[in-house]
């Protein structure tokens, strides 16, 4: 097991329903993203989506992001990399955090979550503005992983890219 991402582009609101079933009935399911999950533990990150809407969408990307371990074996880079500090500190003290690139996402959830169209932009920025710091200073665990963890950090990349497209993110 692990985590899959799926970036949607361009989202539309189709209807909205309250019964899973009366979805099943009325849309097909390979051609519409029906939002089931809340994010009550993460206020403001599903901005601009609701729970039990349903949207069409122009495309998708799709990437795997590593094990559940591996993935937070990532975070933790990211946050070591970009806040100079172990993703704990950041749970533990996210007001101090806030403002912060990347922030929004290392105090996320590490599997089932969505996030939104204002979230995506902005993370999008993120990791725009910091792609060249990444390339070229980010140092913080070995040499093999290093590279493995700067591939993992463009296909974020592109994923919020097609996200920041009035989409959203959703991880499986």
């Amino acid at each position: 097991m692990g985590l899959d991402i799926t970036a949607y582009k361009n989202i539309k609101k189709l209807g909205s329903f309250k019964l899973y079933e009366d979805y099943e009935e009325q849309f097909d399911e390979d051609e519409t993203l029906y939002i089931m999950n809340d994010n009550k533990d993460f206020p403001g990150m599903m901005n601009g989506i609701e729970t039990n809407d349903i949207y069409s969408y122009e495309d998708t990307y799709d990437f795997r992001a590593g094990s559940y371990s591996g993935y937070n074996r990532w975070r933790e880079w990211l946050c070591k990399t970009m806040v100079g500090v172990l993703p704990d500190l950041v749970w533990e003290k996210q007001d101090d955090f806030k403002g912060k690139p990347f922030v929004e996402l290392i105090n996320f959830t590490d599997c089932d979550g969505i996030i939104g169209p204002e979230m995506c932009k902005k993370l999008y920025k993120d990791f725009i503005d910091n792609k060249d710091f990444i390339d070229n200073k980010a140092k913080v665990v070995e040499d093999d992983l290093e590279e493995y963890f700067k591939g993992l950090y463009l296909e974020w990349c592109m994923a919020f890219e097609f996200a920041s497209q009035d989409g959203c993110l959703v991880f499986n």
